[in-house]
C-alpha cells in the first residue's frame, strides 16, 4: 500500500485532496474529517497483487492495474473536472 501512497503524492490532481483509508482502501476528499466528500476513484490492494479501482457512485469497479502507478492513473481519470482543494473543518461548514 505504501507504493499507492507514494504513486498519489506524485499527482498534482490527488494532492489537492486529502487521502484516507477505510476497509482496506484508498479513498481521496476534499474534507479532511467526517463527514468525507469523496472524488474519484478508490484504490484497494488485491492480496493476489496489483490492485482493483473503483468508481464512487455507484461503487463499482472500474478496472484492475498492476501496478501502483496504474492504479493511481485510473483513479485519477475517474475524477470529475476540477476538484475543490482539501477544506479544513474550521474553514466553514461541514462537508
Amino acid at each position: 500500500m505504501l507504493a499507492v501512497f507514494r504513486a498519489a503524492s506524485a499527482a498534482p490532481q490527488l494532492r489537492r485532496l486529502y487521502p484516507f483509508t477505510s476497509h482496506f482502501t484508498l479513498w481521496f476528499s476534499s474534507c479532511t474529517s467526517y463527514p468525507w466528500a469523496v472524488h474519484g476513484g478508490a484504490i484497494r490492494p488485491l492480496h493476489t497483487g496489483g490492485f482493483t479501482v473503483h468508481r464512487r457512485h455507484p461503487f463499482t469497479p472500474a478496472g484492475q492495474a498492476a501496478t501502483a502507478g496504474e492504479a493511481v492513473a485510473m483513479a485519477v481519470g475517474l475524477l470529475p473536472p476540477g476538484p475543490a482543494p482539501v477544506i479544513p473543518p474550521a474553514r466553514g461548514p461541514a462537508c
